[in-house]
């Protein structure tokens, strides 16, 4: 059965979104083609960067059969693998109102 899965991923410094590094800016732009691919392949809702030059985090919202699958998405991520961020958060989430929902 299809879970959906909450997660929040944070930079591993914290001036990041002012301060990029060539590494940072070839993974974070693996991270966006990578997530594109989830996006295509059906299991990605959402994601995005929080905002905050003092604390900048990344949500994602998507589909995954279970929390290991979940956890290996998010542990396949180019900026989590290459060591840019670091996973935060990772729940189960129960969405009530989305487009398929049934209500």
């Amino acid at each position: 059965m299809v879970k959906t899965f909450f997660a929040t991923a944070k930079p591993y410094k914290e001036d990041f979104m002012t301060n990029f590094t060539e590494k940072d800016e070839k993974l974070m732009s693996e991270h966006f083609q990578y997530l594109q691919k989830l996006q295509k392949e059906g299991k990605l809702y959402l994601a995005g960067p929080i905002i905050d030059e003092g604390s900048p985090f990344g949500i994602y919202i998507f589909k995954a059969d279970s929390l290991n699958e979940a956890r290996n998405i998010m542990e396949n991520d180019p900026s989590i693998k290459g060591g840019v961020q670091t996973i935060e958060t990772l729940r189960e989430v129960k969405l009530s109102l989305h487009p398929e929902t049934n209500l």
